[in-house]
């Protein structure tokens, strides 16, 4: 059995959307977006490693935990670019080893002397999925008591923060929680359902929606079946169901396909500050939690989306 609780956040200070917008971004983008309950975007500018160490700082001060007593730390991002290289035919590897490197220092720094540190990057949205059932996975098997989970993401300034079609506005922010064996006040991981969307993945939304959409309704099916042979009751049955802050009408494709009424599926925690990758559904349960609007035994389940990969993460709610 494993337990989540401590849940820290970090994000860039909050821009209002019409400033971060430029002159370049079409206006009807902006009013979409307002619309859809989103006044602000996060812009960080201390950088990638400075975002994971105030989250984790703060997690390991919620939680009250001696940093030496945490055993591992598993870091989810797709932002190797911060860190920057010298040459572009190494530029992959040498991001890599830098993040690496800044963020050991970091763990260091922390007095996380005893972590066995691990990645997860090819998830993007979906990581936090990914790092929360590898984490849940370690601890029920007794390879680890105390796990750091982060979620950690920068928008790089070369690329448009506003997604066509006033989707979204992609906002940086770190996200983190503990993992590990003691019930503390917090969350009981019951169970964490994963499946690949390989399908979604190669899709250009731009060209192929109808397509999307399809693949999408595959994917959230999968899970569900999955989940429901795990938890033995359909995601729609949990009393919150938690999503990414997306536009209401890609929340409407996965509503549709739970059958499930699409205002029951959660997004508004610190949601006008964009979409945060990762760590949207972390930092949507913490104000939710903050708020006293999950009561002791309400199941809880993180709906996570990524490029490939698609998971659930059921929660119940402890004293």
């Amino acid at each position: 059995m494993s337990y989540l609780h401590g849940i820290g956040l970090a994000t860039g200070p909050a821009i209002p959307l019409a400033q971060a917008a430029g002159a370049d971004e079409d206006p009807k983008t902006v009013l979409v977006l307002a619309q859809e309950g989103f006044s602000e975007v996060a812009i960080d500018e201390e950088g990638l490693v400075a975002l994971a160490r105030r989250a984790m700082s703060e997690t390991l001060e919620r939680a009250a935990v001696d940093p030496l007593d945490v055993d591992a730390v598993v870091l989810a991002t797709e932002s190797f670019w911060d860190v920057g290289a010298p040459k572009v035919e190494e530029r992959q590897r040498l991001e890599h080893l830098r993040l690496r490197d800044a963020l050991l220092e970091t763990f260091a720094g922390l007095g996380l002397a005893r972590a066995c540190p691990y990645g997860a990057w090819l998830s993007a949205c979906g990581n936090l999925g990914v790092s929360l059932g590898l984490s849940h996975a370690m601890v029920a098997a007794g390879q680890h008591q105390r796990i750091l989970v982060v979620t950690v993401d920068r928008q790089r300034p070369d690329l448009p923060r506003f997604m066509r079609g006033g989707a979204a506005v992609l906002g940086d922010a770190a996200a983190s929680c503990l993992v590990g064996t003691e019930p503390r006040s917090g969350f009981r991981i019951e169970a964490v359902r994963s499946v690949g969307a390989p399908g979604v993945a190669q899709l250009d939304p731009r060209k192929d929606f109808s397509r999307l959409v399809l693949e999408t309704h595959k994917s959230v099916r999968r899970l569900d079946r999955d989940f429901t042979a795990v938890i033995g009751a359909p995601l729609r049955e949990a009393q919150h169901v938690l999503a990414g802050h997306f536009h209401v009408d890609a929340l409407k494709v996965i509503a549709d396909t739970l059958k499930l009424p699409a205002e029951r599926l959660r997004r508004e925690g610190r949601a006008a500050y964009g979409h945060l990758d990762a760590s949207d559904n972390l930092v949507t349960l913490r104000a939710l939690d903050d708020q006293g609007q999950i009561a002791e035994g309400d199941l809880v389940v993180l709906l996570n989306t990524g490029v490939w990969t698609w998971s659930a993460v059921a929660l119940r709610k402890t004293a």
